[in-house]
């Protein structure tokens, strides 16, 4: 592709109705549609100039009844102002604009519906913009546009931070939010999670609503943590996945919770990967961590499916989670207060141990304590009206 601020530019095969080169001079354009061979001969449009309009995001709309038309033979040019509605084709025009900063950005190779989506979302595709000017043109970066622009485009939407590079497309609102909240700085984890996730070279980090496949014999899989790692052994992207049937019974509490579980599993992938951050506690040892996951990639690169080879790094994760209960825990209480609740030391230790049923910490516990801790789980996990302190996220 050619451009200039005066100049032409070539988009192919974007639109259904065949290939346009706009020719911009200043704030005028003039479409030329090669769709038309007779039209093109003679040096006219298969489409009516009349309706070509520019619009702010550098977008040229115009509509073409049909490909085959030969109207409007002679091409011209005309001044414009922004079209708020698309009307049929689409094409770029020569204007520094940011959808076309975009478009070069990410080497020609955003489609038509994203482009038009884009040109509907000024605001949104200049934020895209600033998000390279301030992180620069690399791998990573073009990976979290493009991973950012599939969520809006075809996955409906969802919430983007572009400091910590994290994307949320949990679809109920009310746990949208309360992910927002465990990833502020006012607590270690969600600190942590900006450190981390908001580097030059960080993957992505995802969260998602999901049916997940419930097979775990210790109870209801209210969560679940996978790395997608390219075969060099490096991971491209981190997905927090969360339960749907457990997302319409559970409380804000558990939900925050389960979110703050979920996180440290991520964090303890990112410091596999990055050798970057980790959890500020003297008697953690990630030696087992770090040789299964030498095991793990190893897997990977031979061509085993990654969750088939997935639960063994998880067991080791918990044993190591059994050990920082306490500081989950803390961490649990403080926003359950915040939010008016009143949660006691008991309450919050019960919800950091939630998924950790299988680590040797749990099984040297008080049979009398795990099972006060299990009705707490329980009561906050399933929404239990007269005993679960939060309130329902459905």
């Amino acid at each position: 592709m050619e451009t200039a601020s005066s100049g032409v530019v070539t988009f192919p095969d974007q639109t259904p109705y065949g290939n346009y080169t706009i020719t911009t001079y200043s704030n005028t354009v003039s479409v030329n549609s090669t769709s038309n061979t007779t039209a093109a001969a003679d040096g006219g449009s298969g489409c009516p100039d009349s309706n070509s309009q520019i619009r702010d995001s550098g977008i040229v709309n115009f509509s073409c009844p049909s490909a085959e038309s030969s109207t409007n033979k002679n091409a011209s040019s005309m001044r414009t102002g922004d079209c708020p509605e698309p009307t049929g084709g689409v094409a770029l025009s020569g204007y520094e604009k940011p959808v076309q900063k975009l478009f070069y950005f990410l080497n020609e190779s955003l489609s038509w519906e994203e482009i038009n989506f884009l040109a509907d979302n000024h605001g949104t595709a200049q934020l895209m913009v600033q998000f390279f000017i301030d992180n620069g043109l690399s791998d990573d970066t073009k990976n979290f546009i493009n991973e950012t622009i599939d969520v809006f485009v075809d996955g409906g939407g969802g919430i983007v931070n572009f400091d910590d590079r994290v994307i949320i497309t949990v679809t109920p609102p009310c746990p949208a939010e309360v992910i927002e909240s465990a990833n502020n700085s006012d607590n270690l984890i969600g600190q942590k999670i900006k450190d981390a996730f908001g580097d030059d070279d960080a993957p992505t980090l995802f969260y998602s609503n999901e049916d997940i496949f419930q097979d775990n014999p210790n109870g209801m899989v209210l969560a679940r943590t996978i790395p997608t790692v390219d075969n060099e052994g490096n991971i491209t992207n981190i997905k927090i996945e969360l339960d749907n049937d457990f997302l319409m019974e559970a409380t804000d509490l558990s939900i925050f919770a389960t979110v703050i579980h979920e996180n440290i599993h991520a964090l303890m992938f990112y410091q596999l990967s990055n050798a970057g951050i980790n959890i500020d506690n003297p008697n953690i040892d990630y030696s087992d961590l770090a040789n299964e996951w030498t095991k793990f990639v190893a897997h990977v690169q031979a061509g085993v499916p990654q969750e088939e080879v997935l639960s063994d790094l998880a067991i080791i994760q918990h044993q190591i989670m059994g050990d920082i209960v306490l500081e989950s825990a803390q961490i649990i209480q403080n926003y359950g207060n915040s939010k008016g609740y009143g949660v006691s030391e008991n309450t919050a230790e019960a919800l950091a141990w939630a998924g950790l049923q299988s680590s040797v910490a749990w099984t040297l516990l008080d049979e009398t304590v795990k099972e006060n801790y299990t009705y707490l789980i329980d009561y906050e996990s399933t929404g239990f009206e007269i005993l679960a302190i939060g309130s329902p996220c459905n």
